[in-house]
């Protein structure tokens, strides 16, 4: 019956007549998955475009997706982090900043520039010996959580972005715009993150649909003004 009432609710409510994912969540490369984490593109209103990842990828010369949508490039043809980092230290954050990402904001309830932000979190990742796409893919998600929630700047927003652009195709994050969806679909007052990726993850294979992009859809519904079931 609760999945029934979310698929109402998904059908009443988000639209799925475009149901492909945008390219940031198929990066060639962790380097631009990260970037594209930090610095919100697609998921996000009044980002700049082309995105940050892009300008990145077109001022160093090589391409930001891949072109296997569902296979990583091999290892040996990726920008690992430790290229990224050196990136960093041969131009300095600020040139980073203001001639490769061309944005200046910091990270929102924070005084960490988002360019600072990329740095950190790359150091801390590689520091743990996460270098390239499958590095992070190998790892459980409490476990990279673990980790980037150490780097100054990341936040759940970063981190479920980040998740999510590396992730496989049934990959669904019971964050709270996607838990408070499910919650009042289904009449609860309260509904724990496992029961509603079940749920998320049920509804997307009942509707024929990718995991990935139902999450997506109800996490920019739940995230929206006045976005609830």
């Amino acid at each position: 019956m609760e999945l029934v009432r979310v698929i109402a609710a998904i059908h009443r409510l988000i639209s799925l007549k475009e149901i492909r994912l945008p390219d940031e969540y198929f990066p060639a490369h962790l380097s631009v998955a990260l970037i594209d984490a930090v610095f919100p593109s697609g998921d996000a209103p009044g980002a700049p475009v082309p995105s940050c990842a892009e300008r990145y990828c077109r001022h160093f010369g090589f391409e930001s997706t891949r072109h296997d949508p569902w296979e990583p490039p091999p290892v040996e043809e990726q920008e690992t982090l430790g290229d990224l980092v050196g990136r960093y230290e041969e131009l300095g954050p600020e040139r980073m900043r203001d001639e490769v990402f061309q944005v200046r904001e910091v990270v929102p309830g924070t005084n960490v520039d988002r360019a600072e932000c990329v740095l950190a979190a790359a150091r801390q990742l590689q520091a743990n010996g996460i270098d390239v796409l499958q590095d992070l893919s190998a790892r459980s998600r409490p476990e990279v959580e673990g980790i980037l929630k150490r780097s100054p700047g990341c936040d759940e927003s970063m981190l479920r972005r980040l998740l999510t652009y590396t992730g496989e195709d049934d990959f669904v994050w019971g964050g709270e715009p996607v838990r408070t969806f499910v919650a009042d679909a289904v009449g609860r007052a309260s509904i724990t993150a496992e029961e509603v990726e079940e749920l998320v993850r049920s509804a997307a294979h009942e509707l024929i649909l990718s995991p990935r992009f139902l999450d997506r859809e109800i996490w920019r519904f739940g995230a929206s003004p006045g976005g609830k079931a």
